[in-house]
């Protein structure tokens, strides 16, 4: 188990605070003001983790902290050794075990499972898919609803991932190529697909303290990258953004999309085996806490 001193933990306290300041300052301040921001409020509105608990850190259910270490977030959760504070595993929920060893099962089959990057990411285009305007992100159309049609119509639709799935229009549902469940998920999902990496993000913060602030922030940074690629590569016009759309209706917009899923999927692989090994060790110490007791 490693163990931080006071220098060793505001350190690591501090820079994990000005990361997530830097990349969040603008877009705070205009949320503040009232302003919608299409592409990246989908990280904080989908996603229930809030920018606070982004910023608030922690290192994790496996590392000690020094007696020296003073205002520790959640701090409730330690218990102190004697000659340091580390968090104590007896207030671990019991009824997430459970969920623990579900993620831990799908993780591992993500990584398993071959990567798809012919999707072309079209499960934005189905999800407006005869609809005459815009429901979601408010933002304007590159495309008429016709042409929006005719392409949807022209290519196969290969969406593996469900909580993308469940969003498309209902004339677009049975155009896929898969009929998604919940239940099937674990055997679905793959790494080449932009949500499922979006989601490591997601998997990472729902053991938050447990799991520690940098591995999230690694996990934030691959759905914030995720997300834009997500965006450009939509029906939506996103220029009023100050982004380039990357059209996959042409050769050379759906090459470049390729290319960039690839580099999301090496991203995704170092980012869910980190996160894979994090929770494993977690299903060991709490095993081992309720052995002890």
């Amino acid at each position: 188990m490693q163990r931080l001193n006071a220098s060793e933990f505001y350190e690591r306290k501090l820079a994990h605070e000005n990361r997530v300041k830097e990349r969040l300052s603008l877009y705070l301040d205009k949320r503040e003001a009232g302003a919608k921001h299409p592409a990246i409020d989908f990280l904080f509105d989908y996603y229930s983790f809030r920018p606070g608990l982004l910023e608030r850190f922690s290192a994790g259910f496996d590392v000690k902290l020094d007696k020296d270490c003073k205002e520790i977030p959640n701090e409730s959760l330690f218990v102190d050794t004697g000659d340091s504070w580390m968090m104590d595993l007896r207030q671990f929920p019991s009824h997430r075990f459970h969920s623990l060893l579900w993620l831990i099962d799908m993780l591992e089959k993500t990584q398993e499972h071959e990567p798809q990057f012919g999707c072309l990411g079209m499960h934005e285009w189905a999800m407006v898919y005869k609809e005459e305007t815009d429901k979601r992100h408010k933002l304007p159309l590159r495309l008429s609803p016709e042409a929006t049609q005719r392409f949807v119509e022209s290519r196969p639709i290969r969406c593996t991932h469900y909580d993308a799935f469940r969003f498309f229009t209902q004339p677009a549902k049975p155009l896929n190529a898969y009929q998604l469940t919940k239940p099937e998920m674990p055997e679905m999902e793959q790494g080449g697909c932009i949500h499922t990496n979006m989601d490591v993000y997601r998997w990472a913060f729902k053991f938050y303290p447990w799991i520690d602030s940098e591995t999230i922030w690694e996990a934030f940074d691959l759905a914030w990258n995720a997300r834009w690629i997500d965006m450009k590569a939509s029906p939506y016009d996103v220029s009023g953004l100050g982004e380039i759309n990357i059209p996959i209706e042409t050769k050379e917009g759906a090459e470049e999309y390729v290319r960039e899923q690839k580099k999301l999927y090496q991203q995704g692989v170092l980012i869910r085996r980190q996160l894979i090994e994090k929770l494993k060790k977690l299903e060991v110490a709490l095993r081992v806490e309720e052995n002890s007791v």
